[in-house]
């Protein structure tokens, strides 16, 4: 619709190149923002999403058991891995005062929805951050992070969130994960967390993990 000709390069092992040259105008710029909402005690916080965005109009089941499962304290600081269009870690900066949240996303579209949205709920000690790695985390600084991993990519993705929790938190700092899939990550917690009880709430598993050491030094 908006491109007259369209090249395709093959990259033998590597993956395909398409390459397109806009020539015209588009006649009409099409707004596919959506809003979602959820219930944080008696206040209701209102989500703004864009496509690409994970769970795109709507807030993700496993981030409102996440959600319900967060223990978060006045003056806590918050890591949100994942943080999507920010539902989870705003819940977190809403629960307590003086909260800090720190947000990550490899998505540009997520971190922008995260910071207006943020901004919306009244937020001000709240960083989104376009981060694939965990560069922007401090380590040993977090009382608490929260995670939604995908459940694609072979669990590299989750294995990735793992470790950066891990190395954002304090000793002694809890790592929070939803998934419906709980044993891998029962089966491949790091040695330097110990597995606490978790929770089922609405079909998902929220897994609870603590810090009880930090990594050896090679």
């Amino acid at each position: 619709k908006y491109f007259d000709k369209i090249t395709r390069t093959v990259i033998p092992k590597q993956g395909v190149i398409y390459q397109a040259k806009k020539r015209g105008t588009i006649k009409k710029m099409k707004d596919h923002t959506a809003q979602a909402a959820f219930r944080f005690g008696e206040q209701l916080v209102m989500i703004k999403t864009r496509p690409g965005v994970f769970s795109h109009r709507q807030v993700d089941g496993g981030a409102r058991a996440l959600i319900k499962a967060m223990n978060v304290k006045n003056g806590m600081r918050v890591l949100d891995v994942g943080c999507g269009s920010g539902a989870v870690g705003i819940a977190a900066g809403l629960a307590a005062e003086n909260v800090l949240v720190h947000a990550v996303d490899s998505n540009p579209r997520a971190v922008a929805c995260s910071q207006e949205n943020a901004a919306a709920a009244g937020l001000t000690n709240y960083q989104a951050v376009l981060d694939s790695e965990g560069a922007s985390v401090a380590t040993q600084k977090f009382d608490l992070v929260l995670a939604n991993p995908p459940y694609f990519s072979n669990y590299r993705i989750a294995e990735l969130f793992i470790m950066i929790g891990v190395n954002a938190l304090k000793i002694g700092g809890s790592l929070l994960l939803v998934t419906k899939a709980p044993k891998w990550y029962l089966d491949h917690s790091q040695e330097m967390l110990k597995t606490l009880e978790p929770q089922t709430i609405n079909g998902y598993h929220v897994l609870h993990f603590q810090k009880i050491k930090a990594p050896s030094k090679s």
